[in-house]
């Protein structure tokens, strides 16, 4: 029960994704918030309440009741603070936050993980814990690094069994692959293909590919649990459908056009081929067996890519059409290229399998080089026009070069507020985000951020890779080298990542592993 309550909760953190790079701010601000009252569920079914109607549990609910109250009085007396869902979600992760902490105090967690009974990552914890105050300074008044610090540190300080901990694992795994299959299906049905980069479910092709990256990594992680079985036929039927689902999910990500998110497939496949390799090696498997086996995985996944490819473009393509009611979303904008409810199947305004190849090809060579001229928005008038001419870059390289330099040449020690930090590229091509995560950091919340992030990044990498060292057959310690890959390699090159994303809250429920946390048990599928 407590697997499938797991996975429920996993699923709606993958809704909670979706409708962060979809919908508007009126709804993805209240599923965002959510984040933290499913975490707060998640924690609270790990706690034993033989007890749950303490005086003490109703008179913080009293006060939190009227101070709630108040707070939403002050807050509606400012015109601009129109999102109410926003702020009552908030309310109510104050909450249920403050009914843990007291659970805590009395149940003695807190007197326990301060007295040293766990063994802790101290390193890592003091720079989150820097990280966190440093981005207390900045000029953006966020409070979502403190909401996810309370957050997961409350789950890194409880003890679990090793029934828990496999029960939770599974149930992320299974999440995962379940909110891919309820998005997908969502997207066969409202989602025409009539822009050449598929974006499924998402407003974005790159919030798009992203989902799929993740579903990807999860996908390897079940082939290495099933490998480890037992010989039989449920394996092999096993096998075989996670082999065939990492194949096309490759071919999703294909449709999508992301350069970064293709390069992470090779990266995250080759981390999984070494995986393999060592595990064989380990096995005591000759060396030349071993090897050729890692090859025959490697050409099966690209094969089954190539193999169900055709049918991920007809599906694409085709399923849409029987329901034929288009949805839009409100940050994509009219235009009358979309497809109609009223237009046929076989419209031109569908994307053809030939408009998708031309693209595929243009975008992908590196024949010719953008020549770009970048200049400074006017969102910050202090800043220097710049005019210098990039030439002999392909046009992805010079764009981010020039965006990294514009960011870079603009930090100061605390950071910058919402409104600045837009810039203009060229003609008709603004940067909303420095398309790197440690530049962002370093601009949204000052040097010393960006700096401690390397830190932090650098920390996490090294203990991710000792404690695989130590027990390459720990399957958990697998997803948390993927999850990172992923997070800081899709972060270095496109995306600022967001409260509500998939990958952000994977790579804190990640973290615990390099503290205390046990590996997928062998026989757990």
């Amino acid at each position: 029960k407590m697997t499938v309550l797991y996975t429920l909760l996993f699923i709606l953190l993958m809704l909670g994704d979706w409708s962060q790079g979809s919908l508007n701010g009126g709804i993805w601000a209240i599923t965002v918030n959510c984040t933290g009252l499913i975490i707060c569920i998640l924690i609270s079914s790990l706690l034993q309440w033989k007890r749950p109607l303490e005086r003490i549990y109703f008179i913080w609910l009293g006060i939190w009741f009227i101070g709630s109250i108040i707070a939403y009085g002050i807050w509606k007396r400012d015109v601009t603070h129109v999102l109410d869902g926003q702020f009552i979600t908030a309310l109510l992760n104050v909450g249920y936050i403050g009914v843990l902490v007291l659970k805590y105090w009395k149940d003695g967690i807190f007197r326990d993980y301060f007295a040293g009974k766990f063994r802790q990552n101290v390193l890592l914890r003091y720079l989150w814990i820097a990280l966190t105050v440093w981005m207390c300074f900045s000029p953006r008044r966020s409070v979502w690094h403190i909401w996810f610090f309370i957050l997961f540190s409350m789950f890194y300080m409880l003890p679990l069994s090793e029934i828990q901990k496999t029960k939770i694992k599974n149930g992320i795994l299974n999440g995962v692959i379940w909110g891919f299959f309820v998005l997908q299906i969502y997207a066969y049905g409202f989602r025409p293909y009539d822009e050449v980069r598929y974006k499924g479910s998402y407003a974005n092709c790159n919030n798009n590919a992203l989902m799929y990256l993740v579903v990807y990594i999860v996908v390897l992680v079940r082939i290495l649990v099933w490998e480890r079985q037992p010989k039989s036929i449920t394996k092999k039927i096993w096998l075989l459908f996670y082999y065939v689902l990492a194949g096309g999910l490759l071919g999703f990500q294909v449709l999508t056009m992301t350069r970064t998110a293709l390069i992470m497939d090779v990266m995250v496949t080759l981390v999984f081929l070494i995986f393999v390799l060592v595990r064989e090696l380990k096995d005591q498997k000759k060396l030349f067996a071993a090897f050729w086996g890692v090859i025959g995985r490697g050409v099966l996944v690209f094969s089954l890519m190539v193999i169900t490819f055709p049918l991920v473009f007809g599906t694409v393509r085709y399923l849409p059409t029987i329901l034929h009611h288009p949805v839009w979303y409100s940050n994509e904008g009219y235009s009358i290229e979309k497809v109609h409810s009223f237009d046929s199947w076989n419209s031109e305004k569908y994307v053809s399998f030939e408009e998708f190849i031309d693209t595929f090809c243009e975008r992908f060579s590196i024949e010719h080089p953008l020549i770009v001229r970048a200049e400074t928005g006017n969102e910050m008038a202090e800043m220097q026009d710049i005019s210098e001419v990039m030439s002999e870059i392909p046009e992805s390289g010079a764009i981010r070069l020039k965006i990294y330099r514009i960011y870079l040449e603009n930090m100061n020690w605390f950071g910058h507020t919402a409104k600045e930090g837009f810039f203009r590229i060229t003609d008709d091509y603004y940067s909303y985000h420095a398309h790197n995560i440690f530049i962002q950091m370093a601009f949204t919340y000052g040097l010393p951020a960006g700096i401690m992030l390397i830190l932090l990044a650098a920390v996490m990498g090294i203990s991710i890779l000792v404690k695989w060292i130590r027990n390459p057959y720990d399957n958990w310690i697998a997803f948390s080298g993927f999850v990172y890959l992923v997070f800081f390699g899709y972060g270095m090159l496109e995306m600022t990542w967001n409260t509500g994303q998939m990958i952000l809250v994977l790579l804190f429920f990640t973290q615990r592993s390099l503290e205390r946390m046990g590996s997928i048990k062998k026989g757990v599928a």
